[in-house]
């Protein structure tokens, strides 16, 4: 009993000791380190002083051995203040870890939903003309294989309408403020269209996932590694990252349009005002780009505004939800977004409303003239036969261009298109793809096979 006395004697006095050593000590910040704290308070607003930086940093430190299982913790803490820099490095060698850090924080879908209606409004006044001493963009004859899908273009002049509402607000006249940075619209757009498309993608239904039902067609693809991946195999990791720098340079050059030197050396080499610049945006006129002073700049043509304000029902349909439990944790915060959805666990497949399907047909499809053609043809067939197969609807278009070349003999299609009898079926999949996006056709597949029908 005596010596358990004794031996909470000496651990009350090592206690008091301790106490008094934390109140008395203070720990020595040289001037060389104080440098360098205050190099990191000028790039974050996240702390106070250096002395508020030294007693987060010791305490994470404690954390750090003593609670390992607080690291992810402190980690999502910290994440948002980390420069750019930092966390491009932590990318490319920890890759698994950046996208699961940025995973939970992608939020351009919320962004949009809530921006929207009220950029409308605001833009509702502007004039958007064709500014003048601007170099056109002209349209190839078909819409390009790679263009397979209009929703990418419907989300690209959103964010991009959005941008300009934004830039709007401040001081500087409309006719300056709608012209934005091409390369800050390009990864605004990319992003959106990225998110959107993993929402997408995680959508599965009994039915599989069929070509005919997917509306995420066109949109650039994330592989992201598993930690399995980057636990074990660090080759697969480095191969899924190559494949999203792949996905994301083939969406840029089929739907935003080529970098921005590229794009600038070829406005200076224009000749006439109707060039034809790559990449859908631009060939579908939906917007103007200009070299300001060897600053690439973008805004919306006068078709481009109408295309991003006419109300589309999958937009209008995203449901944004927040946490309404005031004892949860995570109250007032988006816990989900949701899409419409039938019955069957598929995303509804009216993506345009009336307007904007009627919009694409005569202010887009109508720029590529043997597009227009071959799309008049193809519908005529399947509204005279009922339904069609692919067999039927690659004789029609054979016969469309051939009638077309015909009637435009000083007119030659682009050469890189190389439009012939053995590519046929490739320019079929893509024109069909679009049609029965807007809903113009019905598509189905029976045991690997399409057929298509008037979509009543």
């Amino acid at each position: 009993m005596a010596q358990d006395l004794d031996r909470l004697d000496a651990l009350e006095r090592e206690i008091q000791e301790i106490r008094h050593n934390a109140t008395t000590t203070k720990y020595e910040v040289t001037e060389t380190m104080t440098q360098r704290i205050q190099e990191i308070l000028k790039k974050t607003r996240r702390y106070r002083s250096v002395s508020h930086f030294v007693e987060e940093s010791i305490s994470n430190t404690i954390k750090f051995w003593n609670q390992p299982e607080e690291m992810m913790v402190i980690a999502n803490e910290l994440w948002d203040d980390l420069p750019k820099e930092t966390k491009l490095q932590i990318k490319k060698n920890a890759p698994f870890f950046y996208h699961t850090m940025e995973a939970p924080r992608r939020n351009k879908i919320e962004s949009m939903k809530n921006q929207l209606a009220s950029a409308k409004d605001a833009l509702s006044v502007a004039k958007f003309s064709t500014p003048k001493n601007l170099v056109g963009v002209g349209a190839s004859s078909l819409m390009h294989q790679s263009y397979n899908r209009f929703f990418p273009l419907k989300i690209l002049v959103t964010a991009l309408g959005l941008m300009i509402e934004k830039n709007k607000t401040q001081e500087n006249k409309f006719d300056e403020a709608r012209w934005i940075d091409y390369t800050k619209f390009s990864e605004e757009g990319f992003d959106l269209s990225l998110e959107l498309s993993d929402k997408l993608r995680g959508i599965k239904s009994g039915q599989g996932d069929k070509r005919n039902m997917r509306i995420s067609t066109g949109l650039p693809i994330s592989h992201e590694a598993s930690f399995a991946d980057y636990s074990e195999f660090q080759g697969a990791v480095k191969e899924k990252s190559e494949k999203d720098e792949k996905s994301k340079q083939r969406f840029f050059d089929c739907f935003i349009g080529l970098k921005e030197s590229t794009v600038l050396r070829h406005i200076d080499a224009a000749k006439d005002k109707n060039t034809i610049l790559s990449g859908a945006l631009n060939e579908t006129g939906l917007v103007h780009i200009r070299n300001n002073n060897g600053k690439l700049e973008i805004t919306l043509s006068e078709d481009g505004f109408k295309f991003f304000n006419y109300g589309n029902p999958f937009f209008d349909d995203i449901d944004i939800q927040k946490d309404e439990d005031p004892k949860s944790p995570t109250f007032g915060r988006t816990i989900g977004i949701h899409f419409n959805t039938n019955v069957d666990g598929l995303i509804e497949k009216k993506i345009f409303s009336k307007e904007e399907t009627k919009f694409i047909l005569e202010k887009i499809i109508s720029r590529f003239t043997l597009e227009k053609e071959i799309v008049d043809d193809v519908l005529d067939k399947i509204k005279n036969y009922g339904e069609v197969d692919t067999k039927v609807l690659d004789k029609v278009i054979k016969n469309s261009i051939n009638e077309w070349k015909k009637d435009n003999k000083n007119k030659k299609i682009v050469d890189d298109q190389k439009i012939g009898e053995k590519n046929n079926d490739v320019y079929r999949i893509a024109t069909m793809g679009r049609l029965a996006e807007i809903g113009k056709v019905k598509w189905k597949i029976i045991d690997g096979k399409s057929y298509y029908s008037i979509n009543k």
